[in-house]
């Protein structure tokens, strides 16, 4: 169910991820990953089987520079609410603006203290 496609990308990526290739690096081409099945060892974190490690370390870099305070409750959101994914979500874009909203807003207030 809904907590098995959470985890399993997780467990997928620690398992079958093998940097020692060039797909590791930079995917196996869009919609691979999905193509065996939800549940196959294809599933992995965000873009990573698709697009590679790279594009999902630079989406990483975008979201923790940007949206989220590193090492907060927003990361454990982030990790276990989607499961560290990037893909195109609803609701992983509405938990991203929230992510954004107060990441902005508590800059600006800490700005303002000073």
């Amino acid at each position: 169910g809904s907590a098995a496609v959470r985890i399993l990308p997780m467990i997928n990526t620690i398992k079958y991820l093998d940097l020692t290739t060039f797909e590791g690096w930079f995917g196996h081409g869009v919609d691979t990953g999905l193509s065996q099945g939800l549940y196959s060892k294809t599933v992995m974190l965000g873009p990573i089987y698709d697009y590679g490690f790279v594009a999902y370390v630079l989406s990483l870099l975008c979201i923790f520079g940007c949206m989220i305070h590193f090492g907060s409750i927003a990361t454990i959101m982030y990790f276990l609410g989607v499961g560290g994914s990037v893909g195109n979500i609803a609701y992983l874009w509405g938990e991203l603006m929230i992510f954004l909203c107060v990441f902005k807003l508590s800059k600006e207030k800490n700005e303002k203290k000073y």
